[in-house]
């Protein structure tokens, strides 16, 4: 998580020195992310609600494709072309890493190598699915922190109730 801190952070500051010009942005996209959030959710929460592992983590895995999607939307829009600037090209690889990062931790604490059954091949893509919705909500602070007009905690708010209404049919 530490990694993704501060992968959100030189994001930022990448992002603040573009804007340094005082240019406002488009949060069009940004406004829109916890409607496609819900929408995600929805579309996945089907096969995430199953019994047997194999359709949950194809839930899980469809809802990550989703929010790396969004990072891309995210990618595209707002960050510039600078050297060290993140590209769409290098979303994808990022997130193989995450999901090689998790199945190393996964096997780090498994010390006697054992089946830890079924339910164990879910938590690797669960888990990536908090840290990709972690990302989301950093890039976005990121993004808008020099836009004193954007509500950071009404959009989190509205971000987190997608969730919940995703969840609750409402």
């Amino acid at each position: 998580m530490k990694l993704f801190i501060i992968l959100a952070a030189l994001l930022g500051s990448l992002l603040a020195s573009a804007m340094a010009d005082g240019g406002s942005l488009d949060l069009t996209l940004i406004n829109l992310l916890p409607t496609k959030r819900e929408a995600a959710i929805r579309a996945s929460s089907e096969k995430r609600l199953q019994t047997q592992t194999s359709p949950i983590a194809e839930g899980y895995y469809a809802y990550n494709e989703s929010l790396a999607e969004m990072i891309k939307t995210l990618v595209s829009t707002y960050y510039g072309p600078g050297p060290g600037a993140m590209k769409v090209e290098d979303v994808d690889p990022m997130i193989e890493r995450m999901y090689d990062l998790e199945n190393n931790r996964q096997d780090a604490l498994n010390p006697t190598g054992e089946w830890q059954g079924s339910a164990a091949s879910i938590d690797v893509p669960r888990r990536i699915s908090a840290d990709l919705e972690a990302l989301i909500v950093e890039m976005v602070q990121a993004i808008t922190r020099r836009d004193r007009a954007f509500d950071m905690q009404q959009w989190k708010q509205k971000w987190e109730r997608a969730a919940v209404n995703a969840k609750s049919g409402g």
